[in-house]
């Protein structure tokens, strides 16, 4: 039986750690092999760059073919473990409100990550704890520093720091809690960082999985890593890999806390091997554990946690073998991953123009000598249009590249070899363009210039005339 899911995340873009890029990838991993039921994804409000990676779901979306609906937290954090927000908007609920919501529609109890702030979960479970005692499955809890020693675990972790009451408001809540602190210890530096018994983090190099994935996958995270500005997400899906971008990305070290989260809400555990195994049939070769602790978390979002073999409510993350931890979790997500891919047959819808209506483009008497060479206008006349590339002029049948071409339409100017699909030259209906040609001054006469570009909906354009300089 699927499982169903709800995950809330960090995910921003331009990405504040792109750990969350790799999260998110795996839940809906999950999701298509039809071991989890994806049910909603919320987003939190950005506290200080990026935006809310919309895109990042819809690309997950596409690649799987689910229909996995989004929605963005509440900027104000809660005040207290109790602040049920009273006083806030109705949009400051949204958030709350739709994955109340999802609970209520679930015929069965549904799983929650945290792996970002706490608020909106926790102010669902204040609006409703009924709901939350009969329709969450567990939550678990990807936050906080683990140590046993007290003075260890009173350093906050970077999540609890976000809003430390939204977090001791999750251990109030009356269902279960699977608390996975990101360290045994805080880490401020990558030096630092290790494998700890008593929390969730191992790092790994990209190229370790990157190198595995589709072509889609791999323009998936490289759209991420680069902090990518192209507004064409759909298409940097689809285009080809850029090999440098790879190379450059795969080479470099990434953290990652959650992963066993995703596992272990769809009925799985990774052993030694990183095979991953059905929880039934993981032996003691299993890398990590829940343990049943007590565990307590004051309003400053400071934990004290003790073992404690009677508790069926509260369970804290557990590294059983510190040796293969890391690698075996890598291993397991590598072979999650590796399945993800979506062909796409090109078949470009592209409208059918007759030349004789590019010609019509043309301003006769438009050709003139420049200081710099010549110069023509086209005039729009067709529909708004995102010129993608330039690809030649030719005056008399020399030809001339983009760099020795520059566009003006209007105040805005732009170097021939600037415009691309991803910074494409717009010219609306009824424009006109200046096309400025390197070329040096021509003689009085006919001229015959044959002028190529290629432009949204349409793709190339050629098309040649005769003008005439006096």
């Amino acid at each position: 039986m699927k499982r169903p899911v709800y995950h809330q995340t960090d995910i921003f873009h331009p990405h504040a750690d792109p750990d969350d890029h790799w999260d998110l990838a795996c839940n809906y991993a999950l999701a298509s092999r039809g071991d989890t039921s994806l049910l909603g994804i919320m987003i939190d409000y950005p506290p200080w760059a990026g935006d809310p990676a919309i895109a990042a779901v819809a690309q997950m979306n596409f690649i799987t073919g689910l229909a996995v609906p989004v929605v963005v937290g509440m900027p104000q954090p809660m005040m207290s473990r109790k602040d049920a927000q009273p006083d806030a908007d109705l949009p400051s609920h949204a958030a709350a409100n739709a994955l109340l919501n999802v609970l209520r529609q679930s015929p069965e109890p549904v799983v929650i990550n945290i792996v970002g702030s706490c608020r909106d979960i926790a102010l669902a479970g204040l609006k409703d704890p009924g709901l939350f005692s009969k329709k969450c499955a567990a939550i678990y809890l990807n936050a906080g520093t683990g140590s046993p020693d007290p003075q260890k675990s009173a350093v906050l972790e970077y999540n609890v720091q976000r809003n430390p009451a939204s977090y001791a408001a999750i251990f109030d809540l009356p269902c279960p809690v699977y608390w996975m602190p990101c360290w045994d210890e805080v880490a401020w530096t990558v030096q630092e960082r290790k494998v700890m018994e008593w929390s969730t983090h191992y790092q790994f190099r990209q190229g370790e999985i990157l190198s595995h994935l589709s072509p889609v996958m791999q323009n998936y995270f490289l759209y991420a890593l680069d902090r990518s500005s192209n507004q064409n997400w759909l298409r940097y899906l689809l285009d080809p890999v850029d090999p440098a971008l790879l190379e450059k990305y795969g080479a470099m070290e990434r953290s990652m806390w959650s992963t066993a989260a995703f596992f272990h809400q769809a009925g799985y555990s990774v052993d030694r091997s990183g095979n991953i195994v059905p929880l039934e049939r993981i032996s003691k070769d299993g890398v990590f554990a829940f343990e049943p602790v007590s565990v307590t978390c004051d309003d400053m979002g400071v934990t004290r946690w003790r073992l404690d073999r009677a508790s069926s409510t509260r369970f804290k993350f557990h590294v059983l073998d510190l040796q293969n931890y890391q690698q075996a979790m890598v291993t397991a997500m590598r072979s999650l991953l590796t399945p993800l891919t979506r062909l796409v047959v090109h078949e470009e819808a592209r409208m059918e123009v007759p030349v004789e209506v590019y010609r019509g483009l043309y301003v006769m008497g438009s050709l003139k000598n420049t200081a710099g060479g010549i110069q023509f206008t086209l005039k729009n006349n067709i529909l708004d249009a995102a010129v993608n590339s330039l690809n030649s002029v030719s005056v008399d049948g020399v030809a001339f590249t983009p760099d020795r071409i520059a566009i003006k339409s209007g105040e805005v100017e732009r170097p021939g070899n600037s415009v691309n699909p991803a910074n494409p030259f717009l010219l609306t209906l009824d424009a006109e363009a200046v096309f400025k040609v390197k070329s040096g001054p021509v003689s009085a006469g006919e001229h015959r210039l044959v002028i190529s570009f290629t432009a949204e909906l349409v793709g190339k354009v050629e098309f040649d005339v005769t003008d005439t300089i006096n």
